[in-house]
C-alpha cells in the first residue's frame, strides 16, 4: 500500500467530475475513524478541495510521475473522456515530457478532441488501436433499428417483450478482442454460454450487487447518470463496434429495460427506495406494489443507472437463451456479440458511471420519507 504524506504532489481522481488532475495533499486530518486527506487541485479555488479516507486514496491517488501521466492519457483515450485538454502533459504537470503515443496520434487525427466534448464526425470511427493484440472477425450483416433517441417520451412505449427486426446490409469487418462466436453449428444455448463467459467480468459485479441486496444493504447508486445517459455515451463514444450495431444494441437494451425493470431487475429489498425516487407517494404513504407499465412513470430516472444495466446484461443472456432454435442465425449471433461488447463497455467505464464511495442510502431514504 502506497503511503501518502502532507504537501505531496499527486494525481487525484476527482469526486466531482471523475477526471484525473494534478493535485496536492494540503493536509492530513487524524480523527477517531482514521486519516482524512484534504486534496487541493491546482488552478482550482480552495472551495473545491476534496477529502478522501485512506481506503479511498488507494483508488483516487496516484504517484506524481511522468509514467503515470502517460498511463492516465491512455486510460482517457480508452474511455474517450473528452475534452482531452485536461489530459495534456502540460496540465498534468510534465510539459517537457513526451505524451502517450496513442494519445498524441489520436489528437493529430481528431484535433477537436482537445477542447470539444464530442467529435465532429458522425460517421463510425475505426476502433482505437489497443496495446493488446486483437483478432479480426468477419461479422454478419447488422440489425436495422430506428434511430435511437434519448427523449424521455420514448422511454416507456413497450407493452410486450422486445421484438427484433432483421434486414440485410453490407457485411462489415470490425476488430474485437477474441470473439469466437462465428462457428456455423452452435446452438442457442452454446452461443449464450459462450457469451456469458466473455461477459464474466461485469457479471461478477452483478453477483456482488445482488448479494448485497439480499443482505438488506441497498447498493449505492450513481447520481445523475441514468440508463439513457449511459446508452447515449455507449452510442457516441465506444468505438469497438460499428455505429449501426451500437444503435441497435442500445435500442434493444432500452426496450428490454423498460419492459423488465420493475419485474426482473429491481430486488424486493430495494422497493421502498425505488418507489421513493419514482415519487409515487399517495396520501402520505407509498403504494405497496410496483406501478404497471401503463402508469406513465418515467423509468429513466436516477435510480436506474449503471448497476441496473449490469443486471440487464446478465438477464439478456437468460432471456435470449429461451429463444427458439429458428432464431439461431447470423443476425442473432451479431446481437449477442454486441451484448458482449456492451458488457465490456460497462466494465471499462465503471468509474465514470458508478461511485461506490457515495452513500446514497440516506439520500434515497430521505426521498422515500417525503410526504
Amino acid at each position: 500500500m502506497t503511503e501518502f504524506v502532507a504537501k505531496q504532489n499527486i494525481f487525484c481522481l476527482s469526486q466531482k467530475d471523475v477526471k484525473w488532475y494534478r493535485s496536492k495533499i494540503e493536509k492530513i486530518i487524524n480523527n477517531t475513524k482514521g486519516k482524512i486527506f484534504v486534496v487541493h487541485y491546482y488552478n482550482w479555488k480552495t472551495k473545491y478541495d476534496e477529502r478522501f479516507t485512506v481506503d479511498e486514496s488507494q483508488e483516487h491517488f496516484r504517484e506524481f510521475t511522468a509514467e503515470n501521466a502517460r498511463l492516465i492519457q491512455n486510460e482517457a483515450l480508452e474511455r474517450l473522456d473528452l475534452p482531452f485538454f485536461v489530459y495534456t502533459m502540460k496540465n498534468l504537470g510534465f510539459p517537457e515530457e513526451q505524451p502517450n503515443e496513442r494519445f498524441s496520434k489520436f489528437l493529430e487525427e481528431h484535433p477537436e478532441a482537445l477542447r470539444a466534448k464530442s467529435l465532429k464526425t458522425s460517421t463510425p470511427l475505426c476502433a482505437i488501436p489497443s496495446a493488446a493484440p486483437k483478432v479480426a472477425v468477419d461479422l454478419p450483416s447488422p440489425y436495422v433499428a430506428k434511430k435511437f433517441t434519448s427523449s424521455a417520451s420514448n422511454a416507456i412505449n413497450i407493452r410486450g417483450p422486445p421484438k427484433l427486426v432483421l434486414a440485410n446490409k453490407n457485411n462489415v469487418d470490425i476488430r474485437m478482442n477474441s470473439l469466437k462466436l462465428n462457428e456455423p453449428h452452435l446452438t442457442v444455448q452454446g452461443i449464450i454460454e459462450d457469451a456469458a463467459k466473455q461477459a464474466a467480468p461485469v457479471l461478477e459485479f452483478v453477483e456482488n450487487d445482488l448479494e448485497k441486496c439480499k443482505q438488506n444493504y441497498f447498493l449505492r447508486l450513481p447520481a445523475r447518470i441514468t440508463v439513457i445517459d449511459i446508452l447515449d455515451h455507449y452510442i457516441s463514444k465506444f468505438y469497438e463496434d460499428s455505429v449501426e450495431n451500437r444503435e441497435i444494441l442500445a435500442e434493444n437494451a432500452l426496450q428490454m429495460f423498460n419492459h423488465f425493470a420493475l419485474t426482473k431487475l429491481v430486488m424486493p429489498e430495494e422497493e421502498k427506495y425505488v418507489l421513493g425516487v419514482l415519487n409515487v407517494a399517495k396520501e402520505g404513504g407509498l403504494r405497496p406494489k410496483f406501478l404497471s407499465l401503463d402508469s406513465k412513470i418515467k423509468l429513466d430516472l436516477d435510480i436506474f443507472g449503471y448497476n441496473y444495466l449490469c443486471r440487464l446484461v446478465k438477464f439478456a443472456f437468460v432471456y435470449y437463451n429461451n429463444t427458439p432454435e429458428t432464431e439461431n442465425d447470423e443476425e442473432f449471433r451479431k446481437l449477442i456479440r454486441s451484448w458482449i461488447i456492451f458488457a465490456k463497455f460497462l466494465k471499462k467505464c465503471r468509474k465514470q458511471f458508478f461511485n461506490d464511495k457515495i452513500d446514497y442510502i440516506k439520500i434515497l431514504s430521505d426521498v422515500s420519507n417525503e410526504p
